[in-house]
């Protein structure tokens, strides 16, 4: 292998790992956007059913938070498309 075929390898190398990790990083904020939308839905079932302690109650809570943190940042703007990337 010459030495213009390996300087070629690293930049493609590169390339392909840093598209795998934006898609990872996309998915986990759709993830996190979803889970903090829908989440609410189960505080007053959870609590009406008394199956909840307070300690329990501030857990969710704490995901919930935790989730809106991390998929604030979510963005559908590919107009259906569900991965938040423009078409």
């Amino acid at each position: 292998m010459s030495t213009e075929g390996g300087k070629r390898l690293l930049p493609d190398t590169y390339g392909v790992v840093r598209g795998a990790i934006a898609e990872v990083v996309g998915l986990v904020r759709g993830a996190a956007f979803w889970l903090a939308a829908l989440l609410p839905l189960s505080y007053l079932p959870l609590l009406q059913a008394a199956s909840l302690s307070f300690a329990g109650f501030t857990k969710l809570l704490v995901v919930n938070i935790v989730a809106l943190l991390v998929g604030h940042s979510y963005r559908n703007e590919g107009g259906g498309n569900d991965r938040g990337r423009p078409n």
